[in-house]
């Protein structure tokens, strides 16, 4: 409903600009048919333009999402009280369905006399004798005060005019029948009909009605002898007794203006420029009423699974590359990559098959201290286009020296973005560590190890460990660091 009286709006809006645009520039001028097109095109603006919405998306970032506790109210204390003391709403009265209402009544009372108008028409031309006369129908009647035409109707009462008065009548009429006058005439009512409550439309219904004229006055001096016996003939009809009583004052201006721009001089060519001057507000009025913003919210770059630990002065990222991962991801691994370790990571010779899965990548990573390419094709080199397996990128600092260690290691599952711990460091039997980059697993065994002919003592997390049993990593996790205590240290600590 509200949308409507908006639309009701514009539109009036609209008829105005052309109208003002219509009498401030071109209604002196004497491009009659130009201007014909000009009050039509507004029409058709008016009543369209609104409709059409330019759509504007302006992306912004998402909010951060805010928790909220959901309280049951009942709970509170007082709270049925509090319900049952609350005061009624008050009656808002909506003003929309007062306009709409009026608007309404006023559609229907024009509807209603635009349809009798017809009507009387239909009444008119209905049980005449019609004369055809190349395309026309002549319809000679005395009850005819006042000639007219309707279509390819023209109507004219011969008993009340002289041969000279009449030939010029029939040849003005047949000039608005030839040009389907009437088609602009039905549409000014029609408008005139659904804006009936601004002022501005019936306005720009006579500018409608008077710029036909002026076409037709121009074409029919063109086939009458004498001009100036046309300019009086319209003088008779403007002095007819009926129309003095009716609607004198508008068909006396009329008749005025018709006859000095029959007697105006052509107008320049180079005026036809006056045309384009309507463009620019119709632009702006696009700019200010017909650009709809919409704010959307920028999807978030999805967060690649890395795996990062930092401990004992070392930094490490292992990122996991899969035969689902997007363009976009494999972007935002680069950059993770190069603002931690300065490091370029790039991914080429991607190929994918039909489901968009990967089926080769070639992954390069260079920095100050390496350049490792790994070339990473199907599985099955049997022409079906098979994904690859899993792999994961490996980086890791060592934060005292600045040295950066690459790795590339292949992951025990196709799953997507599942990454198998990698074990750095493992104690060995003599009681001193090893680093093996070899060993890819989700299970650790726990073998204590001799030192001084004892049982070694192996503590995780806090938690003695007993001899042979198995510690599950979840994925995703892995050892950080590993300290072997020896000699008096570990007395202390940890007794014998």
């Amino acid at each position: 409903m509200e949308a409507f009286i908006i639309y009701l709006v514009k539109a009036s809006g609209l008829l105005a600009l052309f109208l003002l645009a219509y009498y401030a520039l071109l209604r002196n001028v004497t491009f009659f048919t130009s201007n014909r097109f000009f009050l039509l095109s507004g029409l058709f603006t008016a009543a369209l333009l609104p409709i059409l919405v330019y759509t504007k998306t302006v992306w912004i970032t998402s909010e951060p999402i805010v928790t909220t506790q959901h309280i049951d109210i009942n709970s509170l204390p007082s709270a049925k009280n509090i319900y049952l003391n609350a005061p009624e709403p008050e009656f808002i009265f909506n003003w929309y369905y007062v306009a709409i209402a009026v608007y309404i009544a006023g559609l229907i009372f024009f509807s209603c006399s635009f349809l009798v108008n017809l009507y009387n028409v239909f009444k008119v031309l209905s049980n005449k004798t019609i004369v055809n006369e190349d395309g026309f129908k002549l319809i000679d009647s005395s009850t005819i005060k006042s000639p007219f035409s309707f279509f390819n109707y023209i109507v004219y009462n011969s008993e009340a005019l002289s041969s000279e008065d009449l030939n010029a009548i029939v040849c003005h009429e047949k000039v608005h029948s030839r040009q389907m006058h009437s088609i602009d005439i039905v549409l000014a009512q029609l408008a005139c009909t659904a804006f009936w409550f601004n002022p501005v439309i019936w306005l720009y219904k006579k500018a409608i009605s008077q710029n036909l004229e002026f076409i037709a006055d121009a074409e029919a001096t063109k086939q009458v002898a004498d001009k100036k016996a046309y300019q009086k003939t319209l003088l008779k009809i403007t002095v007819q007794a009926e129309h003095i009583a009716i609607i004198n004052h508008f068909y006396q201006s009329l008749i005025k203006k018709r006859i000095v721009m029959l007697n105006k001089k052509q107008s320049k060519k180079r005026n036809a420029v006056l045309y384009t001057l309507v463009l620019p507000m119709l632009c702006a009025f696009v700019a200010l009423f017909q650009v709809e913003v919409i704010a959307q919210e920028k999807a978030s770059a999805k967060i690649p699974e890395v795996v990062k630990n930092s401990g004992d002065g070392i930094t490490r990222i292992v990122l996991d590359i899969n035969k689902d991962a997007k363009d976009s991801e494999l972007t935002n691994d680069a950059l993770i990559f190069k603002q931690e370790f300065e490091a370029d990571v790039t991914f080429s010779n991607v190929k994918r098959n039909g489901k968009g899965e990967i089926t080769a990548i070639k992954v390069m990573v260079k920095d100050k201290d390496n350049k490792k390419a790994y070339p990473v094709y199907e599985a099955n080199n049997d022409g079906n286009n098979n994904p690859i397996e899993p792999f994961t990128i490996d980086i890791e600092r060592d934060n005292a020296t600045g040295k950066n260690t690459v790795g590339f290691n292949k992951t025990s599952s196709s799953n997507a973005k599942v990454i198998a711990p990698t074990i750095k460091t493992v104690v060995a039997a003599t009681g001193t560590p090893y680093n093996n980059d070899s060993i890819s697993s989700t299970k650790i065994t726990v073998n204590h190890f001799k030192t001084n002919q004892k049982d070694g003592l192996i503590i995780i997390n806090g938690v003695k460990q007993k001899r042979g049993s198995t510690i599950e990593i979840p994925f995703g996790d892995e050892i950080d660091n590993m300290v072997v205590v020896k000699d008096k240290a570990a007395l202390e600590s940890y007794g014998d």
